[in-house]
């Protein structure tokens, strides 16, 4: 709508004194093309704003080309989970379970493990190792080791989270937690009690290896030692299945290293869950009986388990004490499963102070600051970001999860 003024003007020609003019203000049109362009201009600083915005966020977070920057990067993205660490038995043997007498918060050069050196190497969840050496007061060994646990959690509250499930283990890596786990490295540590598993379980554990170095009574181990073993333990006895079908439906994860290779079979032929190697490597790489062979590593897709590579010498290379071993040794064994069945199954179980003062760390991986020096290494051998998460954290949580899934299964079968 047009507005209309009525004037007067002096015109020549055919218009006289006092003829009304008609002269049109379109205000209102021009009130609108105005909010139209100020509408766009908004839009456009919004626009371009946003822009700057994510290019510099982007930019920030932009995964640096450095291998070993990179490790960081994605260290500080992903939870790096390494599925056995001896510092519990360490602090047992050296010094009765003082945190006072070694303070772990401090950088210490006695043990691989401290609180600075797991910040440093990016650690997100570690499944402590609570062991007992066969022969030993086996069950009140244990509860002291997972006891040593709690009171670690316990000193140090701002550093770890006692974590049960696997999503536990996401929720506290959101909190800049190291999640902490237990896993007890030996059948013999139940004395082929069902009760005491369960217990040991309901304590926090959250697998077990079926065997140390002795066989039990139950199953038989790569590389019996002692006279108190079970020399005539041949693979898995109907008790020892029996083992296998509990922690199935506790959700217990089967921790196949240390056993022979006939018990590892058995394992897979009857298990209803994924299992895992919590510290072995490939034995085509390196000829050492506690090495997982190809024909127990090829049925590992089916189970859907997973190795996790050590990072002691006697694992890593023949004639250890005669060569030097470093990063590159540990790379080749994750290379090795990787191309046989898959990067899908294999991960990191450092088996950080789990050797001897005599046999020196490999060059390079002197403590648990160290991971992001592995990472680096494979990241240099072309696995892709999609790679290196698999194998620092999301195959073990994979295994771990369906370990799960497995356990409610079967729980609501029994119920039925």
């Amino acid at each position: 709508m047009c507005i209309r003024d009525r004037v007067s003007t002096q015109s020549t020609g055919t218009m006289n004194r006092g003829d009304d003019i008609i002269i049109e203000y379109p205000h209102e049109s021009n009130k609108k093309r105005q909010i139209k362009y100020f509408s766009l201009i908004t839009l456009i600083v919004l626009a371009i704003a946003a822009v700057v915005f994510f290019m510099f966020f982007i930019g920030f977070d932009r995964p640096p080309s450095d291998a070993y920057e990179r490790a960081l990067w994605l260290h500080s993205k992903y939870p790096l989970i390494d599925t056995h660490n001896d510092l519990p038995f360490m602090m047992r043997d050296y010094f009765n379970y003082n945190l006072t007498a070694h303070d772990v918060s401090l950088d210490q050069n006695f043990t691989a493990t401290d609180i600075p050196k797991l910040r440093a190497g990016r650690l997100g969840a570690q499944f402590w190792s609570v062991f007992i050496p066969c022969g030993a007061d086996a069950i009140k060994g244990t509860l002291e080791q997972m006891n040593f646990v709690y009171d670690l959690i316990a000193k140090y509250p701002n550093v770890f989270e006692l974590v049960t499930t696997s999503n536990g283990i996401k929720s506290a890596f959101k909190r800049g937690k190291i999640g902490s786990l237990m896993g007890v490295e030996g059948g013999h540590q139940i004395n082929s009690s069902l009760g005491t598993l369960d217990m040991f379980y309901q304590l926090g554990a959250r697998y077990m290896t079926i065997t140390h170095n002795c066989n039990t009574p139950w199953a038989e181990s790569a590389q019996p030692i002692g006279t108190d073993s079970y020399p005539g333990t041949i693979g898995l006895t109907e008790f020892g299945r029996e083992v296998i079908y509990r922690m199935n439906r506790l959700g217990m994860m089967v921790d196949i290293s240390h056993v022979a290779d006939r018990t590892a079979h058995e394992v897979l032929d009857i298990t209803a869950a994924p299992v895992i190697f919590s510290h072995s490597g490939a034995r085509n790489v390196t000829n050492h009986i506690r090495n997982v062979p190809d024909d127990v590593l090829l049925r590992l897709p089916e189970n859907g388990g997973v190795v996790m590579v050590p990072f002691l010498p006697l694992f890593l290379t023949e004639n250890y004490l005669e060569v030097e071993t470093n990063v590159s040794n540990v790379a080749d064994h994750i290379d090795y499963i990787k191309n046989l069945i898959g990067v899908d199954y294999v991960g990191y179980g450092s088996d950080f102070d789990g050797t001897s003062m005599s046999m020196p760390y490999p060059d390079g991986l002197e403590d648990v600051s160290k991971y992001p020096y592995v990472t680096a290494e494979l990241i240099s051998r072309g696995y892709s970001d999609s790679d290196i998460k698999k194998v620092i954290g999301d195959n073990i949580l994979r295994v771990f999860a369906e370990n799960e899934r497995v356990a409610q299964k079967l729980s609501k079968q029994q119920q039925g």
